[in-house]
């Protein structure tokens, strides 16, 4: 048998989840980023006007060029949604989360002359 289907007559009744329909918007957002300081966290993404409950999101953050690991932090409003996460120069941090609103980047190492330099590229999906 091949797809979904049922004898309830149409899709939106399926008795079957993978026939429901969601009604998602999906957008994709790349930026690169640089740090030129080490003292503050820069905000690297922030969503506004989307319920952080129904907003779900996949993506990659790349960590290019620098010294030292930055550390990357989601954050549902001030309130951090889970621990940072470590990355070092030349890596790829790949993730898939819910229930936030923004992400940080600290880099402590970076300097002037040798600024943190990356990447981050996300897919969001959030209900309409």
């Amino acid at each position: 048998m091949s797809g979904c289907s049922c004898n309830k007559g149409s899709k939106d009744d399926c008795c079957f989840t993978c026939c429901k329909e969601e009604h998602m918007v999906q957008d994709k957002i790349c930026s690169s980023f640089v740090i030129a300081t080490g003292t503050a966290a820069r905000t690297i993404f922030t969503s506004v006007g989307v319920d952080a409950r129904n907003f779900f999101a996949s993506g990659t953050i790349t960590y290019g060029d620098g010294t030292g690991t930055i550390s990357v932090q989601f954050l549902l409003g001030t309130t951090l949604s889970g621990p940072a996460i470590l990355v070092d120069p030349g890596s790829t941090l790949s993730f898939t989360k819910t229930n936030f609103n923004s992400i940080q980047i600290t880099a402590a190492s970076a300097t002037a002359e040798t600024p943190a330099q990356g990447e981050l590229c996300l897919t969001p999906r959030y209900r309409v």
